[in-house]
């Protein structure tokens, strides 16, 4: 619940301060930042039940968390890197969530283009 009101306050910020506009349906735009937000917790139950130790689990955790925005396609594109680089990416969860977000946001994408 924590993250999900946290992705409200940054979306209801960007539309008060920065004027953004959403051009697909809120409810599409809700549901997929749930199934984001339930993918990216399910992982970080998954490393916290199999690591041996909190510090473990902490380095783990912070180690993945970059690493899954650097190839989820967060901070800039990979159109132009090799294969296994784009093979890591389309295995992590991320990088659909922040595909499907985007289409939706900016192209108006509806369920069925997802």
């Amino acid at each position: 619940m924590l993250m999900m009101l946290t992705a409200v306050i940054v979306v209801a910020g960007c539309m008060a301060l920065l004027g953004f506009k959403c051009l697909g349906a809120w409810m599409l735009l809700a549901v997929t930042l749930c199934l984001g937000v339930v993918s990216m917790s399910a992982i970080g139950l998954v490393v916290a039940s199999r690591g041996s130790s909190p510090d473990l689990v902490s380095g783990l955790l912070n180690f993945l968390a970059p690493a899954m925005m650097l190839f989820g396609e967060v901070w800039f594109s990979l159109e132009g890197s090799p294969g296994w680089v784009k093979a890591t990416a389309h295995v992590l969860p991320l990088t659909h969530c922040v595909s499907a977000t985007r289409q939706i946001m900016n192209d108006g994408a509806g369920f069925a283009q997802i």
